[in-house]
């Protein structure tokens, strides 16, 4: 009987829960604006194509070695948020090394960038290469 009264109560309750779920996302919302800087955007420095060929071959050297997906898998379906696809497009197809554990990517100026499991925790590192350095 008991049970019954409280699934009463929750059906009843049902229509309400859309309002109460907006009036949430609204405070939240508004929240957030509260803590905003009123600071104008400034890109990092650097080339954009190099940043994004960076976290490509980090995300690709995660979804490789940690994850173990199949490098062909992880180049179309994983880590867009760090490396999207128009730009993906731009660079070298990534080069992966089973042996070192390493990952690299060839920009069309001829500087790579290159991840691996460098550190005991077996945490991806990533560094630049330029063309004297291959």
């Amino acid at each position: 009987m008991n049970s019954n009264w409280m699934m009463t109560i929750a059906v009843a309750t049902l229509p309400a829960w859309p309002a109460l779920a907006q009036g949430s996302k609204a405070e939240l919302i508004a929240r957030a604006k509260s803590f905003e800087l009123s600071t104008p955007y400034i890109a990092p420095p650097g080339d954009a194509l190099s940043h994004y060929a960076s976290g490509y071959a980090k995300i690709m050297c995660s979804a490789v070695f940690i994850t173990g997906l199949d490098p062909e898998f992880a180049a179309e379906n994983v880590g867009y948020f760090t490396s999207p696809y128009p730009e993906r497009a731009k660079v070298g197809k990534p080069v992966i090394d089973r042996q070192n554990k390493t990952v690299q990517i060839k920009l069309p100026n001829e500087i790579s960038w290159r991840s691996g499991l460098r550190d005991a925790a077996g945490r991806p590192e990533f560094f630049q290469l330029h063309a004297s350095q291959r």
